[in-house]
């Protein structure tokens, strides 16, 4: 089954697998989010604020809990590489996030 996945602030859109992560579905479409660690959960750089579709978002795991803290949390981010879809999302890339590619302005 496949899932609508929009990310935010110049609203990409893609339809990706279910069990796909919010990282794997930005890079498919040209969105460089940085994760320094590859996707790993060390380094928390991949992280987004997820606007809609929470819920159909795996759930929040103890490598993000520990990364993004509490506060965060509460605030809906996610790390983008540990939130596997499992129906229609839209994420917000935060605007001091650095993204290294362009498609982002189009």
């Amino acid at each position: 089954m496949e899932h609508r996945v929009t990310f935010l602030p110049k609203g990409k859109k893609t339809s990706v697998k279910e069990g796909t992560t919010l990282l794997e579905a930005a890079m498919e479409i040209g969105l460089s989010l940085r994760h320094k660690c590859g996707g790993n959960a060390t380094c928390g750089t991949c992280r987004v604020q997820i606007e809609q579709g929470h819920e159909n978002l795996s759930p929040v795991n103890q490598r993000e809990i520990e990364l993004l803290g509490e506060e965060r949390l509460a605030q809906k981010f996610r790390l983008a590489c540990q939130s596997k879809i499992k129906g229609p999302v839209t994420a917000k890339i935060p605007h001091w996030f650095p993204i290294s590619n362009a498609k982002l302005e189009d």
